[in-house]
C-alpha cells in the first residue's frame, strides 16, 4: 500500500522525509504488518508513549478529533503541570470522558478551538467523534509543534486558495515538509486523515524541514550574476507521470523563471508537445500562477504540435515566479495516448531579458489519456432574487448545480464576478447558503471577485441538483445601481469527480448573458 500524503504536485517538489526508516521496531500490533509503509512511524509513536500497544492499531480507519488531541498532546507532554478544569470546555467532552484531559489541555494551548457557527462564534461543540480533516490536521498540527507559518509562500494545491481558513497552516506544513498532496495535485482539505497517516504526520511534525526555500534562495543566487538575465529551470514541484480522463483538466509542466538584478517582463511563452499522441487530443492549454489564471486558452498547433501563449508576467529583479501550465483533455482524445510538454529553447521565451539560460529542453512527466471521461457539473440560473434591500443582509444571486449521472462532483470552491454597476466595496458579509444552511462565508470581495471556499467540500450527488444562493449586507446605494452576479469563466468553479480525482468538466448557463441584472429596492418616503 501506497502512502497518499506522498505526491509530487502542480508547484510542489515532492521531499520525502522518512525520518525514522533507519530504526528497527519490534511488531506492536497484529494489523500493522512489518512492511507496511506506516509501520516504522507507528512503532516510533508507541517507542515515545504516543500510542498504547494493544492488539490493534486500526491503520485504515479515519482518525477522530479527540484521538488527535490525545495523540499530540502526549507528543508535546502537555499534561506536565496542567491543572485540568472543574467545568468541561465543551459541551460534548464531559469530564468523565477518556479524552477530556487530552481536549481541556489542547484548548488551554491554543491547539483546537471547537466548532463555531457562521458568524465565527464558538457553539461550546468539540465533536470528538467526527473524523479530523486534513486541513484541520494541519492547523493542529502546526499549534501543538510550533510549525513556523509562514504567509511568504504560494500555495500549490488548486483547492487551498488564498482567504480559505486553513491556507496558511496547509502552505506552512507543506513547506515543512509535514504533509504533501494526492496523485492529482490536490490537497483534499476537507477529506479524512487515517491513522496510519497521522503516524506519519507527527514524526515529520517533530522534525520538520524546510523543502523549498533553501532551493529558491539558490536559484536566485546563481542567476544574480548574469545581470539582467533570466534563467529557466523546471521546477521542483512537478506533477508526476498522470493517467487522465478525458474532458478534464490535467497539470502537464511546472517552470520556475528567476530574474537577475533586474526586472524581467515576459510577454509570449511557447510550448511544444511530445509523445505518442494527436495535438487534436487537446481541446486547450493554459497558464496558472499560484491561484490565479492568468491567460486565456489556446490550441495545440496540428502542424507543429506547439502552442503560442501571450502572457504578461513580470518577475521582480532577484526573484523567481512558478507557472504551471495546465490542459484540458479533449472529449474526443484518444484512450491511450501519451503526452509530454516542454520548453523547447530560449528562443521559445518573449522577453526583455538580456540573455535567458536553462536547461534545455526543460520537459514535463507524461500524461496519458485515460478510456474513462470525466463527470460534468452544470451551473444554471435559479429563481431571481427580490430587489436587494440596502443596509441589510439581501440576497443578492440564486443558481442551481447539477453533477452528471457517472459520478459524485465535489465542488471545492466558487468564484463569481460582480457585473452591475453596484461598487463591491459596498456588499460585504457575503454567505454561500443552501437552503438556511450556510456553505461557506466572505468577508467581501476580491476586486470584483466574490469568493467562497468552504471548509469542508460540498458534494453534488451523481444526477442530482442542489441550489444555492448568495446573501451579502448591502451598505447604501441608489435604485439605479445594478447587482449581477455570475460565472465568468469555467475556471471559477473548482470542483473534483469524485471517482476520479481530478476536475469535473463544468457546463457555464450562468454566465453573464443568462443572469438576471437586479436593481436595488427603492425606499419608500412617507411625508405627513
Amino acid at each position: 500500500m501506497s502512502n497518499p500524503f506522498k505526491v509530487a504536485l502542480p508547484s510542489g517538489a515532492l521531499i520525502l522525509v522518512l525520518l525514522s526508516t533507519s530504526i528497527a521496531f519490534a511488531k506492536t500490533f497484529d494489523d500493522v504488518a512489518e512492511d507496511a509503509w506506516y509501520s516504522d512511524f507507528v512503532e516510533q509513536l508507541v517507542e515515545e508513549g504516543i500510542v498504547d500497544p494493544g492488539d490493534a492499531y486500526r491503520p485504515d480507519d479515519a482518525l477522530t478529533r479527540a484521538e488527535l488531541a490525545e495523540m499530540v498532546i502526549k507528543a508535546v507532554d502537555g499534561l506536565d503541570g496542567f491543572e485540568v478544569p472543574a467545568t468541561p470546555t465543551f459541551s460534548d467532552v464531559p469530564a468523565d470522558s477518556p479524552y477530556y484531559n487530552y481536549v481541556e489541555a489542547a484548548f488551554a494551548l491554543d491547539i483546537v478551538g471547537g466548532y463555531t457557527d457562521a458568524n465565527g462564534d464558538r457553539t461550546g461543540m468539540f465533536g470528538p467523534e467526527d473524523s479530523i480533516t486534513r486541513a484541520a490536521t494541519a492547523k493542529v498540527l502546526t499549534s501543538a509543534f510550533d510549525i513556523p507559518v509562514d504567509a511568504g509562500y504560494e500555495s500549490i494545491f488548486p483547492d487551498v486558495v488564498k482567504g480559505a481558513w486553513f491556507y496558511d497552516y496547509v502552505v506552512s506544513a507543506y513547506n515543512q515538509s509535514i504533509i504533501d498532496g494526492y496523485d492529482n495535485g490536490y490537497f483534499g482539505p476537507g477529506d479524512s486523515v487515517t491513522r496510519a497517516q497521522i503516524a506519519k504526520l507527527i514524526v515529520n511534525s517533530q522534525n520538520p524541514v524546510e523543502r523549498a526555500g533553501a532551493m529558491r534562495n539558490a536559484a536566485t543566487e546563481a542567476v544574480s550574476a548574469e545581470g539582467g538575465g533570466l534563467v529557466i529551470s523546471l521546477s521542483p514541484y512537478q506533477p508526476p507521470a498522470l493517467t487522465v480522463p478525458r474532458a478534464s483538466a490535467a497539470p502537464l509542466l511546472v517552470l520556475d523563471f528567476t530574474a537577475g538584478d533586474s526586472n524581467v517582463v515576459i510577454s509570449q511563452i511557447i510550448l511544444t508537445r511530445g509523445g505518442v499522441g494527436m495535438s487534436s487530443d487537446w481541446a486547450s492549454i493554459y497558464l496558472y500562477q499560484g491561484d490565479f489564471k492568468i491567460t486565456s486558452e489556446y490550441s495545440v498547433d496540428s502542424s507543429s504540435n506547439k502552442v503560442t501563449i501571450p502572457v504578461d508576467l513580470f518577475i521582480e529583479a532577484g526573484t523567481t515566479v512558478t507557472i504551471a501550465a495546465y490542459g484540458d483533455t479533449a472529449v474526443a482524445s484518444v484512450p491511450l495516448d501519451q503526452h509530454n510538454f516542454y520548453l523547447g529553447s530560449a528562443s521559445d521565451i518573449t522577453s526583455d531579458a538580456q540573455s535567458v539560460a536553462g536547461d534545455f529542453p526543460i520537459s514535463g512527466n507524461s500524461v496519458t489519456i485515460g478510456s474513462q471521461y470525466a463527470n460534468t457539473l452544470l451551473i444554471t440560473p435559479g429563481a431571481t432574487p427580490l430587489s436587494p434591500e440596502r443596509d441589510r443582509h439581501s440576497e443578492i444571486a440564486s443558481f442551481k448545480l447539477t453533477a452528471g449521472a457517472s459520478s459524485d462532483v465535489a465542488v471545492k470552491a466558487l468564484a463569481l464576478t460582480q457585473g452591475g454597476s453596484f461598487s463591491t466595496s459596498q456588499m460585504t458579509d457575503c454567505s454561500l447558503l443552501r437552503s438556511s444552511d450556510v456553505v461557506a462565508t466572505a468577508a467581501g470581495f476580491y476586486g470584483e471577485k466574490l469568493i467562497f471556499v468552504p471548509e469542508t467540500p460540498f458534494i453534488i450527488p451523481k444526477g442530482q441538483s442542489r441550489n444555492f444562493y448568495v446573501k451579502c449586507y448591502i451598505d447604501g446605494g441608489r435604485t439605479t445601481d445594478t447587482i449581477q452576479l455570475y460565472l465568468d469563466q469555467i475556471y471559477d468553479l473548482v470542483t473534483t469527480d469524485t471517482d476520479f480525482g481530478f476536475a469535473a468538466a463544468p457546463l457555464n448557463y450562468y454566465s453573464q448573458t443568462l443572469t438576471p441584472s437586479l436593481n436595488l429596492k427603492s425606499i419608500q418616503i412617507i411625508i405627513q
